[in-house]
C-alpha cells in the first residue's frame, strides 16, 4: 500500500495513427459528444503497444440511483475517437473486470465548523471504502459507450454499514481505467481516473454554486512527484483518493495509544486519529521526521523516517493549497481550521485534554469540536503563523519587517594584470543600495572560478587548479569596501558599483591561460534586530548569481535551477550562502573535489557524529578509514537522489565532511527516496544534456591521496583515485555489482575507481551517447 510508482513512466510514445492518438491528457468527467465522423476504434484489435499508449477521457456520463446505481458513459481517445472493447473480464479472475473499477461517495456537510467529509457507500462492518469491478455488471454497447450497474444497493443502509443515501447531497462517481493487457506484462501507460460530481435529486452535474470539496489538485502534487500513482499505478488523481481515504479507514481497526509520545506496532488509528484519512495521511507524510510523536507505522509507511525537501519545511502551504476555479476550497488551510487538519501536523496537541507533548510547549485550550477553532485561529493569524523568512514563490507571506535583496552582475572583465573587474549592484526591496549598508551585518562574497589545462586536456568544467581542495577564491564585499582585498568605485546613476578584486596576497587573480573564467556573488546580509522593527537578527538569504568574463566560453548549463525549485522551493546549500542557482554550485563542486573527512581533526568530532560513525562500523579515532567520495556536482546529486537505490544495490552513498572547528559530519544518504520518477533525467536536466559527457570532461576525484597514501587538499596528485567522466555519471546512480562489471568490461571502473596515473579507457560513448544503439536519453525514457 502507498507504494509510489517510481519506475514506470510513459507518454504517448507509440501511436495507432497520427490522426487517432494525439496527446497524453488524463481522464475527466463531462465533455462534448464527438463529431459523427470520428470512427469507433476497438481495443481488441489494437497492438499491445498501441493499446498501452492510449489516453482516455469520458463524456456523456449519467448516473441513475433507484436501487443499485446505474452508470452510463462514453470513452474517447485523446483524438476524440470512441473506443470499445475495454469492458473485458479478467482472465485471472473472470468475475472481475480487467480494466475498470468503480466507486461512489457522498459529501456530508460538516457541523460545528467541521470540514465537509466524503463518505463512501462501498463499506461493510469489517471492510473499509473500496471499489467494484463486477464483470457481470458491465455492458459494452459497442459504440464506445458503456453501462455499469453496481452490485450494491446504496439506498439500502443494511448494505452500506449504515451509510444512508441522501440524494440532495453532492455525490462523486469515480471510474478507474488501468491494468495489464491480458496475456502480457504490458500495462496501460496512461491510467484514467474519471471523476463525475453530481446531485442525484436533480440528476445534474455539480455547478460552482453547489457544495464542493476541492482542496488541492493532482497537478500541484506532480510538480514534485511528476506522476503520482498508487495501488499498482492505477490511481493517479487526488479527487479519486479522497473518496476511499476517508474517516471510514477506521472500520475494523483498533486504536494505538502512545506512551510518552511513542507508538508501537501498527498505527491505523493513532491516539484516536484515523491515519488513512486523506488530509491526515498526506499531512503526516509531508511532516515526516518533524512530527513530535514517534513510532508511526501506517500500513508499513513509517512517517517519522520521511524527510521533506522544501526550504521552509512544511509552512509553505501554498505548495499544495491554492484557491482557484478548479480548487475553490483551496484556501481551507487558513479559512477553515480543524482539529484533524491542523493536528495532523501539530501532533503534539491533545485536543481532548489540552496537553502539549512538545518540550516547553504551551497548554492548549480543550477542544471537543471544531466550533471554536477559527475564533483564535483566524485567516490572518494562520497565514502569519506560517509566514516565511525567505521570499520564495510558495510562501504564505513574508514575516513582517523583513527586507529582500537581489544580486545582479552586469559585467565581468579582466584587468591587464588578471584582476577580475566586476560591475554589480544590490537591490533592497527593488531599490539599489548604497554601500556600506546600515542596519545589517555580514554580507555577500565574490567567488572567482576558472579552468586550467589538466590531465592533458583543456577541461569543460571549472577545476580551480592550484587552489586548496580545488575551491574558488572568495573575497567578501566587506573587504572590498575596506580596500583590504581590492577596490570599489561607484555607484553610478543606476546603482552599479565596480569592484576590482585582488584577494589576500593576490589570490583572487585569474591565472595566466585560464579559461571558463567567471565570478559569482553569493552569501547574505543579516538584518540586525530593530532594523525595520524586527525583534531579532535574521539572515536574509538571497539568490546567488554568476557571470562569465566577457568573451570567455560560458560553462555549459546541465541542470535547470527552476526544476530543482519544484521540489526544493529554493535549493540552499552551506547555511544559505549558496541559494537556488546551480551554476554557482558547480564552481566549488567540480571534478577535483572529493569529500574532506579523511583529513579531519577528530577533536572536532561531536559525540552525536561519533555515534553515527560507530553505528556504521567506522572508527571514531582514525579518519583515514572514513568514507570518502566524489563531490563533483553530477556525482554528488546522482548519489543523493539515488540514495535508497544505491543502498539497495549494496553501495550506499556515504562520506564525511570536515568543517574544521565548526564540526565533522557523517552523511549517509541511504534513506533518501526520490519523490518523482528517478529515471526521468529531465526532472533535473536541461533537455539534450544527458546522453553523455562532452569531450574534455575531467575524471571525478573519488579519493585524494598524497604520495604516502594520506588525504591531502592539494590536488591533483598522481595517486588520487579517479572515476572516469562518463562512467561516473552512470555508476553514481547505477551502483550494483552487475552495473560495475559492465562498466569495467567497457573500459570504465566500479566505484573503487582507478589511479589518476592510469589511462582513461572508457568506451561508454560508443553505445550510450546521443543517437547510438542504447542512447542514455532513450533508455531512460523506456
Amino acid at each position: 500500500m502507498l507504494k509510489r510508482n517510481m519506475i514506470s513512466t510513459a507518454g504517448c510514445l507509440l501511436l495507432f495513427a497520427a490522426s487517432l492518438f494525439t496527446g497524453c491528457s488524463g481522464g475527466g468527467g463531462g465533455g462534448s459528444t464527438p463529431a459523427p465522423s470520428q470512427p469507433v476504434v476497438d481495443a481488441a484489435t489494437m497492438s499491445n503497444e498501441t493499446l498501452s499508449a492510449v489516453s482516455l477521457r469520458a463524456t456523456d456520463i449519467k448516473v441513475t440511483i433507484n436501487s443499485p446505481p446505474v452508470v452510463t458513459f462514453k470513452l474517447l481517445t485523446a483524438a476524440g475517437n470512441p473506443i470499445k472493447g475495454l469492458g473485458i473480464a479478467s482472465t485471472s479472475t473472470p468475475t472481475s473486470l480487467n480494466y475498470m473499477r468503480f466507486t461512489i461517495a457522498k459529501l456530508v456537510p460538516g457541523t460545528n465548523n467541521a470540514p465537509d467529509q466524503w463518505v463512501n457507500y462501498l463499506v461493510t462492518a469489517t471492510s473499509r471504502p473500496t471499489t467494484e469491478n463486477v464483470a457481470a455488471g458491465l455492458v459494452d454497447n459497442g459504440d464506445g459507450s458503456y453501462t455499469y450497474t453496481f452490485a450494491k444497493n446504496i439506498t439500502d443502509p443494511t448494505q452500506t454499514n449504515g451509510v444512508t443515501y441522501q440524494p440532495t447531497l453532492t455525490h462523486r462517481l469515480a471510474i478507474q481505467i488501468s491494468g495489464t493487457i491480458p496475456g502480457t506484462a504490458i500495462t496501460l501507460a496512461n491510467p484514467a481516473n474519471i471523476i463525475y460530481d453530481f446531485i442525484p435529486a436533480t440528476g445534474k452535474a455539480v455547478s460552482a454554486t453547489d457544495t464542493q470539496r476541492e482542496i488541492t489538485l493532482i497537478a500541484k502534487c506532480n510538480e514534485c512527484h511528476e506522476k503520482l500513482a498508487f495501488h499498482g499505478g492505477g490511481r493517479v488523481e487526488t479527487r479519486y483518493c479522497v473518496v476511499c481515504h476517508t474517516d471510514q479507514r477506521k472500520i475494523g481497526r483498533t486504536n494505538s495509544a502512545s506512551t510518552g509520545g511513542v507508538f508501537t506496532g501498527t498505527t491505523y488509528i493513532a491516539d484516536g486519529e484515523v491515519q488513512g484519512d486523506f488530509a491526515i495521511m498526506v499531512h503526516k507524510i509531508h511532516m515526516g521526521n518533524r512530527l513530535t510523536k514517534t513510532g508511526y507505522d501506517y500500513a508499513g509507511v513509517k512517517y517519522n523516517d520521511i524527510g521533506y525537501s522544501m526550504i521552509d519545511g512544511q509552512i509553505n502551504c501554498l505548495k499544495c493549497h491554492v484557491k482557484s476555479d478548479a480548487a475553490p476550497q483551496g484556501d481551507n488551510w487558513k479559512a477553515k481550521p480543524s482539529r484533524a487538519a491542523c493536528g495532523s501536523c501539530h501532533d503534539n496537541i491533545n485536543f481532548a485534554t489540552g496537553a502539549n507533548s512538545k518540550a516547553g510547549g504551551a497548554v492548549h485550550i480543550i477542544q471537543t469540536s471544531d466550533a471554536n477553532c477559527s475564533t483564535c485561529h483566524t485567516t490572518a493569524n494562520i497565514t502569519e503563523m506560517h509566514a516565511s523568512e525567505n521570499n520564495t514563490p510558495n510562501k504564505t507571506m513574508l514575516k513582517a519587517g523583513l527586507v529582500n535583496f537581489t544580486y545582479e552582475i552586469k559585467n565581468v572583465s579582466v584587468s591587464t594584470d588578471n584582476q577580475p573587474v566586476v560591475t554589480f549592484r544590490i537591490l533592497k526591496d527593488g531599490a539599489a543600495i548604497s554601500l556600506p549598508l546600515t542596519g545589517f551585518t555580514g554580507g555577500p562574497s565574490f567567488l572567482i572560478s576558472y579552468a586550467l589545462p589538466q590531465d592533458g586536456i583543456t577541461p569543460v568544467d571549472y577545476n580551480n587548479l592550484g587552489k586548496s581542495a580545488a575551491q574558488p577564491a572568495s573575497v567578501s564585499l566587506a573587504n572590498l569596501i575596506s580596500g583590504a582585498q581590492g577596490t570599489l568605485t561607484g555607484p553610478d546613476a543606476s546603482g552599479y558599483y565596480t569592484a576590482t578584486i585582488n584577494g589576500a596576497s593576490n589570490a583572487a587573480r585569474f591565472p595566466v591561460g585560464a579559461t571558463l573564467r567567471a565570478v559569482a556573488l553569493q552569501g547574505y546580509f543579516t538584518q540586525a534586530a530593530g532594523t525595520n522593527g524586527i525583534a531579532s537578527a535574521t539572515a536574509r538569504h538571497t539568490i546567488s548569481v554568476v557571470k562569465a568574463v566577457t568573451g570567455d566560453t560560458v560553462r555549459r548549463t546541465v541542470v535547470d535551477s527552476a526544476k530543482c525549485a519544484k521540489c526544493h522551493e529554493w535549493f540552499e546549500g552551506h547555511g544559505g550562502n549558496r541559494v537556488y542557482e546551480m551554476q554557482v554550485c558547480v564552481m566549488c563542486h567540480n571534478p577535483n573535489l572529493s569529500s574532506s573527512g579523511r583529513g579531519a581533526n577528530v577533536a572536532n568530532l561531536s559525540a552525536t557524529e561519533a555515534a553515527k560513525l560507530a553505528a556504521a562500523g567506522y572508527s571514531t579515532t582514525d579518519p583515514s578509514g572514513w568514507p570518502e567520495a566524489s563531490n563533483n556536482f553530477k556525482d554528488l546529486i546522482h548519489g543523493i537522489h539515488a540514495g535508497s537505490k544505491r543502498a539497495a544495490d549494496g553501495a550506499p552513498y556515504r562520506f564525511v565532511r570536515d568543517r574544521g572547528t565548526s564540526g565533522v559530519y557523517y552523511y549517509d544518504w541511504s534513506k533518501v527516496t526520490f519523490p518523482g520518477i528517478l529515471k526521468n533525467c529531465e526532472s533535473c536536466h536541461v533537455a539534450g544534456t544527458y546522453s553523455g559527457t562532452p569531450a574534455n570532461t575531467l575524471r571525478s576525484t573519488q579519493n585524494t591521496k598524497d604520495a604516502g597514501g594520506l588525504f591531502t587538499k592539494t590536488v591533483p596528485n598522481t595517486t588520487d583515485v579517479m572515476l572516469p567522466g562518463f562512467t561516473s555519471a552512470c555508476i553514481t546512480c547505477h551502483a550494483s555489482a552487475n552495473a560495475g562489471a559492465h562498466s569495467v568490461s567497457m573500459g570504465g571502473t566500479t566505484l573503487t575507481g582507478q589511479l589518476r596515473s592510469a589511462t582513461n579507457a572508457e568506451t561508454c560513448a560508443a553505445c550510450h551517447s546521443a543517437g547510438k544503439t542504447v542512447d542514455a536519453a532513450t533508455v531512460h525514457r523506456r
